[in-house]
């Protein structure tokens, strides 16, 4: 019938102790070169077991600079949207960032002050 078993790969406490390095800031590439007896899908269930996190990444640029200072100073401040809607009071405005395509300023202003910042404008002469 073609069934076959494929052996089961038992993690020793070396390979956990080398993913542990490894998989908060390596590329997955990386991770799957150093462990070739699995998939990414194996390894990212094996840290997830193991309580190992991925290094948060920067928010993206959106072209809009307030908006992008914004998520700069976010991302310093090691908050998330869901925890910038519930400061500011914007029900899920951030969570489904509506604010990438249609900006609502009054909504950004709130969270800029709340960030400890100021919206300015600047004319060109």
């Amino acid at each position: 019938m073609g069934l076959t078993h494929r052996p089961q790969h038992v993690w020793t406490a070396g390979e956990i102790s080398k993913l542990r390095k490894l998989y908060p800031a390596a590329s997955i590439e990386e991770i799957c070169d150093a462990f070739p007896h699995s998939t990414w899908v194996n390894i990212s269930q094996v840290a997830r077991y193991r309580g190992f996190r991925r290094a948060r990444r920067p928010f993206k640029p959106t072209g809009n600079a307030p908006v992008d200072e914004m998520l700069a100073k976010l991302f310093q401040a090691n908050l998330t949207f869901s925890d910038l809607d519930k400061e500011c009071r914007t029900k899920r405005y951030f969570q489904k960032q509506k604010w990438r395509l249609k900006p609502n300023y009054n909504r950004l202003v709130k969270a800029i002050e709340l960030l400890d910042g100021e919206l300015a404008v600047r004319w060109r002469e």
